[in-house]
């Protein structure tokens, strides 16, 4: 007996949606939420100065 392909075709075709959105998409969304995170985090150094140390770490961990 021979089985059928479809299940491979579907498991590719999937495969291929999940890498073209990891490569067009999810930079986009990782970008846009950092930069929102980046800007709360100069307003609280603003704020209170004892969190100057956030914005050496997350420079340093997300160059």
């Amino acid at each position: 007996m021979k089985k059928s392909n479809i299940p491979k075709l579907i498991k590719s075709i999937i495969a291929v949606g999940v890498g073209l959105f990891m490569l067009l998409v999810a930079p986009i969304l990782v970008q846009i939420s950092l930069e929102a995170l980046l800007t709360v985090i100069v307003d609280a150094v603003i704020t209170e100065p004892k969190f100057a140390s956030g914005i050496t770490l997350f420079s340093l961990f997300y160059p």
